[in-house]
C-alpha cells in the first residue's frame, strides 16, 4: 500500500505538473513524492495519537472508513507542505 500510494503520488505530480507554477515533469514528480511522504507521516502521527489514547479510530460516523476524520489523517502534514510549496513558488 505504501509503495503504491507513493508511486501514485509521483505519477500524479508528474502528470499534473503543467498546472503547477513554473514546474517541469521531474519537479512535479519530486513534489508528488514529497507530499506523499508528508501524507504518510501525517497518517503515522495520527496513529500514534490514537494508540496512546487507546482508541481504534476517531469516530463511527462513516461505517466504511471507521471514522470520518480517519480519512483526513494524511492531510495533517501534507496540506501545510502544499501551502509551503505554493508560498515559495511565487
Amino acid at each position: 500500500g505504501v509503495v503504491g500510494g507513493l508511486g501514485a503520488a509521483v505519477a500524479a505530480g508528474a502528470a499534473l505538473s503543467f498546472a503547477l507554477p513554473a514546474t517541469t515533469h521531474l519537479a512535479g514528480a519530486a513534489l508528488g513524492a514529497a507530499l506523499g511522504v508528508l501524507g504518510l507521516m501525517g497518517d503515522l502521527a495520527a496513529s500514534v495519537v490514537k494508540r496512546r489514547a487507546g482508541v481504534k479510530d476517531y469516530g463511527t460516523i462513516s461505517r466504511m472508513h471507521g471514522g470520518v476524520f480517519d480519512v483526513y489523517d494524511s492531510f495533517v502534514f501534507a496540506l501545510p507542505g502544499w501551502v509551503l510549496y505554493l508560498t515559495l513558488a511565487r
